[in-house]
């Protein structure tokens, strides 16, 4: 059964259905989500598939809708920067394409996200918007042949199954996001004017991620990491987070620097806890510090 009493559960519903509630109408309590995935998004006629595939067409004033479905084949692809988009889609990289991906944004079809603190200059990178049409092209699209010759619930238990939890990584970034507006109250946490996240390479080349930038309203830094975990985390998150900070510093990131002075913040957020001692040890180096589990979210 979808138990909407586990908080993990709902998550997981959440990433592979989204939250359009035409998306989540024949979602079936009494079915596990296993069940629900393989009948509604898995199977060829699968009610929630025939949705997600038929979508750009129903868009009223669409014209080229082929043209825009490669777009979205592009970014469900993986191509996040422009220029990938276009070569992926079989399209020119230039005005054209450009309104075509402005109108997919004004469409919520897909968003776009910039690092923190980046220039006017510095090229956004596109994903898709909505978690079902991610879920689609992330696991429907390529297995769209299996799925033609073999029950979706087997594909569901060999293929999907066990892909769901890397799957979810920055789905459960985006699920704090929105959650930090709702309970940063309750927590003592500032207001926030911007949120975005970080990712790059440090001046070794080394690549480096950094979950949660937020600029506070007082011009303060919060920054974090969230963990979409099973086991509690221990406190080599924080010490990992601090020393990335440190590097991101030294590598001519001002806002490191300022993430590490006083008057900033750190949220740490872990799906499946923290080890016992985690806050304590992790407020010692001197910066407010809150952690916050699944059931901080909901």
């Amino acid at each position: 059964m979808v138990s909407f009493d586990d908080l993990r559960e709902q998550a997981l519903t959440y990433g592979v259905f989204g939250g359009m509630p035409r998306y989540l109408a024949p979602v079936d309590s009494k079915r596990s989500l296993g069940k629900n995935v393989a009948d509604l998004i898995l199977a060829p006629d699968g009610e929630i598939r025939i949705q997600i595939e038929t979508a750009l067409h129903q868009e009223q004033g669409l014209r080229d809708s082929q043209k825009y479905l490669g777009i979205l084949h592009a970014v469900g692809g993986g191509k996040t920067e422009l220029s990938d988009i276009a070569a992926r889609a079989g399209l020119e990289n230039d005005t054209t394409i450009r309104a075509k991906i402005n109108r997919l944004l004004d469409l919520g079809y897909v968003t776009r996200q910039r690092n923190f603190d980046a220039g006017k200059t510095t090229p956004w990178r596109y994903k898709l918007a909505d978690p079902a049409f991610r879920f689609y092209y992330e696991f429907v699209v390529p297995l769209e042949s299996a799925l033609a010759r073999t029950d979706p619930e087997e594909v569901w238990l060999e293929f999907v199954e066990p892909q769901l939890d890397r799957y979810m990584g920055h789905l459960f970034e985006e699920i704090v996001e929105q959650a930090y507006g709702r309970h940063r109250k309750e927590g003592s946490l500032p207001i926030v004017e911007s949120w975005a996240r970080w990712e790059g390479k440090d001046r070794d080349g080394k690549s480096l991620e950094m979950d949660i930038v937020a600029r506070q309203a007082r011009g303060a830094l919060l920054t974090g990491a969230i963990k979409w975990n099973r086991r509690p985390v221990s406190i080599d998150l924080h010490r990992r987070h601090m020393r990335d900070l440190y590097r991101l510093a030294q590598s001519g990131q001002q806002w490191a620097h300022q993430a590490m002075e006083e008057g900033s913040q750190l949220l740490y957020v872990a799906a499946g806890g923290f080890d016992e001692g985690f806050h304590e040890r992790a407020r010692e180096e001197g910066l407010p510090v809150t952690l916050w589990t699944l059931e901080d979210l909901y």
